[in-house]
């Protein structure tokens, strides 16, 4: 009798193997999709981190070339764009384009925008309305995309410079 009771069970433990077996696959499979999603996470994470210090790094040069006490190479006021700005008049705007080297090339578009001139000095100096001097008011707006993924981010800075009036 007991011979027969083994015949007759030999073929559940071979189920019960395999659906152990589809449980542990289905288990694995979604550990290596949380770990592929967690790669992709963290690059998107790198690229968007790059692509704003793209953009922080665009805003500093165009700040750097309108500064002619800067230590960066000689300062050409023709290739100043805020002061070409400001000598288009109040509300124009000038683009500058470059491409940053990086691990991945970030691309940069700057618009740099003449918002008006304060009556009041950049360091809090208020000045008479017969001064020749006054405060040029700026946006400087980047675009920085990496080129190789498309990643995009954008960022605005507004920033305040002692000059001439201009009429």
């Amino acid at each position: 009798m007991s011979h027969l009771r083994l015949g007759k069970q030999q073929g559940a433990v071979l189920i019960v193997s395999l659906m152990m077996l589809l449980v542990l696959t289905v288990l694995g499979l979604s550990v290596v999709s949380n770990a592929t999603m967690d790669v992709r996470m963290t690059r998107n994470f790198q690229h968007s981190a790059l692509a704003f210090q793209g953009a922080e790094s665009a805003i500093s040069n165009v700040i750097v070339r309108g500064d002619e006490n800067s230590t960066a190479p000689a300062y050409v006021a023709t290739t100043d764009p805020l002061l070409t700005t400001v000598m288009a008049g109040e509300g124009s705007t000038t683009t500058v384009t470059e491409t940053i080297a990086a691990s991945a090339a970030v691309a940069t578009t700057s618009t740099v925008t003449f918002a008006g001139q304060g009556g009041v000095l950049c360091t809090g100096v208020t000045l008479g309305e017969d001064s020749q001097f006054a405060c040029n008011n700026f946006s400087v707006a980047t675009l920085a995309t990496i080129n190789e993924t498309a990643t995009r981010t954008t960022h605005e800075q507004g920033l305040s410079r002692g000059g001439l009036k201009y009429k």
